[in-house]
């Protein structure tokens, strides 16, 4: 039998480095973008990430994404 998978969400996430504390750690900010389209390339998914960024003070550090995957055992 084979299993399938079917996609049932998508999730962006985008780490922002927004500076140094004052012990010089970084300071992290991680924006959540629910409701992505499963369907939709990964190429548009970091280009999409790419002009949000330009809308933060921070430096665009990491582009993630989360998928949620049914499997069906056929």
């Amino acid at each position: 039998m084979a299993i399938r998978d079917f996609k049932q969400s998508s999730t962006l996430l985008m780490k922002f480095n927004m500076g140094v504390d004052a012990r010089g750690n970084d300071i992290i900010k991680v924006v959540n973008l629910r409701k992505v389209k499963p369907s939709a390339d990964h190429q548009a998914v970091y280009e999409t990430a790419q002009s949000i960024s330009t809308l933060v003070d921070g430096n665009l550090t990491e582009v993630l994404r989360q998928e949620v995957l049914e499997l069906v055992n056929e």
